[in-house]
């Protein structure tokens, strides 16, 4: 902490003005006189007692306490909600034996203390109501300023003798105190923006007790009132003061290009020496860092804690106003959309890989969120790269690390920090989504012929599923598994399919349990899963968006606008739009492409084949909003199936009665070398561009034909913005209307990995017996042709992938 000039000594401590008197009784009178209270020990923690707070430091008790204590004359404080003037002075007296013999028992006006009423949520304008909200002043907390003696203060009326000299004397200490005050901003001194704000106020104030007709020529508001006796204040509820901002020289480093998700590299990687600060020094010189609200949260992996730590020390250093961080740094995806939206932050920060593992082997993240709770768009994480591309310093303040372990209100630097519980907002959104009374009396009266098991993968989703399924639902303990967060993710990878989230699988398939559901690192991915029953992602969304009519949500907002998905997710939701006559869109692959349409009011639903699934009520995906709509969706057609239990495979069936089935898959091939995933992009474009696969016969072993009836690289231009994303990915097409894509990821840490998705489909004709066969062998032969033409294990290497989903 700065020691220059008298802002550096202000306000260290925060103590309450209750002292050894009872403060409801003080709050209520108009007076008091009661020298005996001692007033110079403060209690040993802050209170708040009707909205009022006096904040002493040991620099304001050791000047204007010295050895002596106040007795508190106050005048009546006006209640919320009243028009300004509103002031409450403590007035300093002298007081018992304590008083030093050698002063004058007086204090002088200029060490007085007094309060003003100011609302810091809003410009004060004419007449405009105010809060309430109470501001420490002292002469400490500016720096020095011109004297002005009662001798040569203007007259607060105007006279027409009135000598001259008092204008000039004002307008001198005027232009004085707001050239100090810019002195201290260019020496990088951190002001809070609250305090420059209050501190105009009460320059204007002066000028406006002094002159009021001089103070008409500067501007200054009418409302501010009579304000006697000081030069200086400070915002309530934190630590007013200068801190030095320490300017660390750097240079760039190669590849901080945010993929669709935010950065993501080795943890090592980001261990390097400036890394991290690096890339989050580029995130505030993209945005409008100073005076801004964001939200800090994440999947708690590996390296997430002192993350935190350095983000608190870069921002505040840059103006951040408030950080709000879920405690422990646990935040998942979507709870932190839904707190930056709920409390209109300016957006946020996320440190997660998603489903990729964690550890100190293993991979890292940072990824920024705007102001409508979504990923930021391609325009703000380009110019974030563009930054990384250019550093040459980043903005620091050496402050105690705050402890992320505690809920409350803390300080760092001149930045509030907010801990808030993890899970209570989310569980309050949820609830007023889904219909939570029909699942847990549906769960109730099936506690023995239809039980539920979460995994939680060791991941974030872990004790939002714990507060949600046994809290809220009412569900055994026995119904969640590995529910507690891991920075390792106890050593397995975070991903909800059929190959990583195998220990759902098996305790599926090994008890019999009817509805099983896992989610991964950071909470917005998910999968269904029942005994012989899984639902594919693109399934699953097209499901969802059927039974719309059952959830809450829905009913209260005029119902479904329009639905969506990524073009690689196979096109079972477009043929639900159809038939019930809604608007549809495909997107790319990134859930920031569906943001712009739900932010227009034209997209309700939407989806990903990667396991992510959600609704405008955040800006992202949601696993676990994914799962309590799947139950909420068995409750409803239980409910209306008094005589049969409804199970997932029903649901799956009666969907495919009614709109056919799209067999889909998806290959993925995870850290290819780069070379051969750029050589197999570069083959499918050369016959793109020549043609040459176009009508173009191809068997399988089978002896099954599929003739290529088109080939293209997926281009997007939003219908909001007019924004184009180009070489989104390649799409071969057959005349049967089946489609394979391949695209490159950009959600990995290390290599390459290309993902291969094979769609075929079934009408609703093909009947029950060809609907209900296993997607790996509906789509066998179609796999063997995609291979072929791709040349994909030439090209990779590899003969297997990684994971099938």
């Amino acid at each position: 902490m700065s020691t220059n000039g008298s802002l550096g000594s202000l306000l260290h401590q925060r103590y309450d003005y209750r002292g050894t008197r009872d403060v409801e009784t003080m709050s209520s009178a108009s007076s008091s006189d009661d020298d005996s209270a001692d007033y110079t020990q403060p209690p040993s923690r802050a209170t708040s007692v009707c909205s009022h707070k006096v904040i002493w430091s040991p620099a304001v008790r050791s000047s204007v306490l010295p050895s002596r204590a106040p007795s508190l004359a106050r005048t009546p404080y006006n209640s919320p909600g009243s028009r300004l003037p509103s002031v409450e002075r403590i007035s300093l007296s002298s007081a018992s034996s304590t008083v030093d013999e050698t002063e004058d028992n007086d204090f002088p006006a200029a060490k007085r203390a007094q309060f003003i009423s100011y609302d810091h949520g809003s410009d004060l304008k004419d007449d405009e109501p105010y809060t309430g909200v109470p501001v420490l002043i002292s002469h400490h907390s500016l720096p020095p300023l011109p004297p002005l003696t009662p001798a040569t203060w203007p007259s607060p009326t105007p006279r027409r003798r009135r000598p001259r000299s008092a204008n000039q004397t004002l307008e001198e200490w005027e232009k004085h105190a707001r050239r100090t005050l810019d002195d201290h901003m260019n020496a990088n001194l951190v002001v809070n923006p609250l305090d420059r704000k209050l501190l105009w106020m009460v320059i204007s104030a002066f000028i406006l007790e002094r002159n009021p007709m001089f103070a008409q020529t500067r501007g200054v508001p009418r409302n501010l009132g009579m304000l006697r006796d000081y030069s200086v204040i400070a915002s309530p509820y934190m630590a007013s003061m200068t801190f030095n901002v320490k300017e660390i020289a750097t240079k760039p480093f190669d590849g901080q290009k945010p993929g669709t998700s935010g950065l993501r590299k080795r943890v090592k990687v980001f261990q390097q020496e400036h890394y991290t600060e690096n890339f989050v020094q580029a995130i505030f010189d993209s945005i409008k860092a100073d005076g801004a609200t964001l939200v800090i949260g994440g999947d708690g992996r590996y390296f997430s804690p002192e993350t935190v730590q350095t983000i608190l020390k870069i921002g505040s250093a840059n103006g951040v106003a408030k950080f709000i961080v879920g405690k422990d740094s646990i935040l998942s995806t979507p709870a932190a959309s839904n707190i930056i939206r709920k409390y209109k932050a300016d957006g946020g920060i996320l440190l997660t890989a998603s489903h990729n593992p964690g550890g100190p082997d293993n991979d890292f993240g940072i990824k920024y969120n705007v102001s409508n709770g979504g990923p930021a768009p391609e325009s703000v994480t380009n110019q974030i790269y563009e930054k990384t591309k250019t550093i040459q310093k980043y903005k620091v303040i050496e402050a105690p690390a705050v402890s992320l372990s505690d809920i409350g209100d803390f300080t760092y630097g001149p930045t509030k920090v907010t801990i808030i519980d993890s899970v209570a907002d989310y569980l309050v959104l949820l609830k007023d989504i889904f219909d939570f009374p029909l699942i847990k009396s549906f769960l109730d009266a099936h506690r023995s012929d239809y039980r539920v098991l979460f995994d939680g993968l060791h991941g974030v989703t872990g004790p939002y599923a714990k507060e949600i399924l046994v809290g809220a639902l009412g569900l055994p303990d026995s119904s969640v598994q590995n529910c507690v967060p891991l920075p390792d993710f106890g050593g397995g990878h975070p991903d909800p399919n059929l190959t990583y989230a195998h220990t759902l699988v098996d305790a599926v398939e090994k008890n019999g349990i009817e509805f099983g559901a896992a989610s991964d690192g950071d909470g917005d991915r998910n999968m269904i899963y029942g005994k012989g029953a899984f639902v594919t992602p693109s399934d699953s969304v097209a499901i969802i968006a059927n039974w719309a009519h059952v959830i809450p949500y829905f009913q209260k907002n005029g119902g479904v606008k329009g639905l969506a998905r990524s073009m690689p997710t196979s096109k079972a939701i477009d043929l639900v739009a159809k038939k019930k006559g809604l608007e549809y869109f495909e997107v790319p692959t990134g859930w920031k492409f569906f943001g712009n349409l739900m932010d227009a009011g034209r997209l309700s639903i939407c989806g990903e084949e990667s396991f992510g699934t959600g609704s405008d009520h955040i800006r992202e995906k949601d696993g676990l909003w994914a799962v309590i709509a799947w139950l909420n969706i068995i409750a409803a057609a239980n409910r209306d199936s008094p005589n049969k239990l409804i199970g997932i495979n029903d649901v799956l069936q009666a969907h495919y009665e009614e709109y056919g089935r799209s067999f889909f898959s998806r290959y993925d091939y995870e850290e290819v070398p780069s070379e051969g995933a750029n050589a197999l992009v570069a083959h499918i474009n050369e016959a793109l561009k020549s043609g040459s696969l176009t009508n173009t016969t191809h068997k399988s072993q089978s002896s099954t034909e599929f003739t290529v009836s088109g080939l293209y690289d997926f281009e997007y231009t939003d219908p909001i913005d007019k924004s184009v994303s180009s070489n989104q990915g390649q799409v071969i097409t057959f005349s049967d209307g089946s489609r394979v894509v391949f695209r490159l990821s950009g959600t990995g840490s290390q290599g390459a990995t290309v993902r291969m998705y094979v769609e075929r489909y079934l009408p609703a004709s093909a009947g029950a017996a060809e609907l209900g066969r296993d997607a790996a062998d509906g789509l066998k032969d179609l796999i063997e042709v995609a291979l072929e033409i791709s040349k994909l294990k030439e090209f990779l290497g590899r003969d297997k992938p990684t994971v099938i989903t």
